[in-house]
């Protein structure tokens, strides 16, 4: 096997397994000697990822966890300092085509948003239980665009009434504040990014991920992230 990156044995972590495509292309890519540790808070990423790459063995191990947890995870389990470390940042597309309320093509679909259905409140919930300052904070920090006080009132409003609980109402409440699209994207984009970065801490476990980093990587070892949007990208830049 061609060798990826010059990497002959030992570890690779995928701190984002999603559908196993880079772990897959990892095991592909590297002699039998490397092993893959891969990581999702999404059970069903982990379980779709484990059977995309089961002809592996035991040269990959799976985690129904975040990232973030890397360095814990690598003291409970003996695997010591690894060789490179890949984060694919963001939403899969699997989530997108989910019932999980990320995607605004399905309105009737529960305003959910968690990467793990199994912890933590749901955006709906989340909006019902905060504080309309700390909800407009959000929207305004996390989503970058204008309007972010009038939208939270609405929203806060909405929920109040027990009209904010499917895609199609909170994409109808962005339209009315925002109209119908913000800087050339439909008007939920961006604050539907601000609310499942609250949800879900996005923001907090890549700060607590990077800030562990360097105690994780071997020698010459690598670290690849991908971002996609400016609150994630200026925090790996930093980093």
């Amino acid at each position: 096997r061609v060798s990826l990156g010059g990497v002959r044995d030992g570890v690779i972590v995928d701190g984002t397994a999603g559908q196993g495509g880079h772990t897959e292309l990892f095991l592909e890519r590297t002699p039998d000697s490397v092993r893959v540790l891969a990581f999702d808070r999404d059970g069903s990423a982990v379980e779709a990822a484990s059977a995309r790459v089961a002809r592996f063995g035991d040269r990959v191990r799976f985690f129904h966890r975040g990232y973030e947890t890397l360095a814990d995870t690598l003291a409970e389990t003996g695997e010591g300092p690894v060789r490179g470390i890949l984060l694919d940042l963001g939403l899969s597309s699997t989530q997108l085509a989910s019932d999980r309320g990320f995607s605004f093509t399905h309105e009737d679909d529960v305003l959910d948003m968690r990467f793990d259905a199994t912890n933590g409140p749901t955006v709906a919930e989340w909006i019902r239980s905060t504080s309309e300052n700390e909800l407009e904070r959000v929207l305004r920090e996390y989503g970058e665009f204008g309007g972010a006080k009038r939208l939270a009132r609405l929203l806060k409003d909405l929920a109040r009434q027990g009209r904010l609980r499917t895609v199609g109402e909170f994409a109808a409440a962005c339209r009315e504040i925002l109209g119908d699209r913000v800087r050339k994207m439909p008007s939920p984009t961006l604050p539907a990014q601000a609310l499942r970065i609250a949800v879900n801490g996005e923001l907090d476990r890549l700060d607590a991920f990077l800030a562990g980093l360097p105690g994780c990587l071997a020698p010459g070892g690598r670290c690849a992230i991908l971002s996609f949007h400016s609150l994630e990208d200026g925090r790996v830049k930093r980093a």
